[in-house]
């Protein structure tokens, strides 16, 4: 039996405890809101307001091409400096019983990302604040059988790494925090059966990741690193929900940032293509129909009380594409204010993110057509930092 779930054995005689298969769960087990990167409209999303976030809409083509002289003419002058990525390793370890009720142990390691470029260089200019790793442990919720409240589970944290270094000395791990999954039946529960508690747990530590992106981008804005010529691309939604945050008593939300959040952008990979659907019917058939090197016009996208401006972009010419929307991205800001942004602007950002379309990734990642290349990097920087998966495991 491994260290923790001895640990959690001897933390209380009722609960039982069973080793399983241990292994490491597949990165397509996305189950935080389905596969895609964004959010569905809140209920007060149709509600009266704008349908346009840029002045000068092409109302007749649904479209506008970018001048790709223009866009050579930007190449080594992006003003997008900042890239900021996130990942994860979950990991199934084994089982416990509370009340005759059989609910899993899953561990995962995250690790979010900054990387900065000055000139052609790519590197991480302050890995203390910018690279970011936990090692969380998701227990169901039961777990606090006396309910003790979140005490508890800091003290069970403490109890756990105290016994990692008793046992491993200067090579043990130590786990950052115990993250509670909810055993509570719900009728919107869309996930039923014996996984039910094991997309619970993975939904927690998706979470987890989203928040220390939230926490990234508030560092990167209050620390007044962004500006006009400084940029930050996100990758995913910048669209922020409660229900999917583990820290419901903080205040994450996007307003909170400063003004530098204006020079923030979220580029989804994978994303709802009828997501704008209430504002334009056809947006589907838009995006998919879109040429090479041309964006949609921008929409207003209203989420939780705020105006996004959001527009899609594809960003090559791809002979044989995977499907209608490989080499197309979403793109979003937040709109400071219910004024429509000069048409320019839009296009401008477009044109410096289609100069991160190239190089390609290529037969390093199967979603090669929707990556921008510095995002790649930044990625592949953060799955370096992993610490050896086995290692995880072994100890559970």
């Amino acid at each position: 039996m491994g260290v923790i779930l001895q640990c959690i054995k001897d933390s209380n005689s009722k609960i039982t405890t069973f080793e399983s298969y241990k292994h490491v769960i597949n990165e397509d087990a996305l189950d935080f809101f389905g596969g895609y990167e964004d959010h569905t409209p809140s209920s007060n999303a149709t509600q009266s307001h704008p349908k346009y976030a840029e002045l000068h809409p092409n109302t007749d083509l649904h479209y506008h091409e970018m001048d790709m002289d223009d866009v050579y003419d930007k190449h080594n002058q992006s003003k997008l400096k900042y890239f900021l990525d996130g990942s994860r390793h979950i990991y199934k370890t084994s089982d416990i019983i509370i009340n005759g009720v059989v609910y899993p142990v899953v561990a995962g390691q995250i690790v979010v990302g900054c990387c900065s470029r000055e000139g052609r260089q790519i590197s991480v200019e302050n890995p203390e604040h910018m690279c970011k790793r936990e090692i969380v442990l998701a227990l169901p919720d039961k777990f606090d059988i006396d309910k003790l409240g979140s005490h508890y589970y800091a003290h069970q944290l403490e109890v756990m790494n105290a016994a990692l270094r008793d046992k491993y000395k200067e090579n043990a791990i130590q786990f950052s925090q115990i993250i509670p999954y909810s055993t509570e039946d719900s009728s919107d529960d869309k996930n039923v059966g014996r996984d039910k508690y094991l997309h619970r747990a993975i939904s927690v530590i998706q979470n987890e990741m989203m928040d220390q992106e939230q926490l990234m981008v508030q560092y990167l804005c209050k620390t007044n690193l962004l500006g006009i010529d400084s940029w930050l691309v996100k990758d995913g939604t910048l669209e922020y929900k409660k229900d999917f945050s583990n820290r419901k008593d903080v205040n994450l939300d996007i307003a909170q940032y400063t003004d530098h959040i204006q020079h923030v952008i979220g580029v989804s990979k994978l994303f709802n293509a009828e997501l704008l659907s209430y504002q334009e019917k056809r947006i589907g058939q838009i995006i998919a129909q879109l040429p090479a090197h041309a964006r949609t016009n921008a929409y207003v996208f209203r989420h939780e009380n705020h105006n996004y401006c959001v527009w899609y972009l594809r960003m090559r010419q791809n002979p044989r594409p995977n499907n209608h929307f490989s080499d197309v991205i979403k793109v979003e800001f937040l709109m400071l204010d219910d004024k429509p942004l000069k048409t320019q602007i839009i296009d401008n950002i477009s044109k410096h993110l289609l100069n991160e379309a190239g190089p390609v990734c290529f037969g390093k990642d199967s979603r090669w057509g929707n990556h921008l290349y510095p995002v790649y990097l930044t990625e592949s920087y953060c799955k370096a930092k992993y610490i050896y998966d086995q290692k995880i495991i072994n100890v559970i």
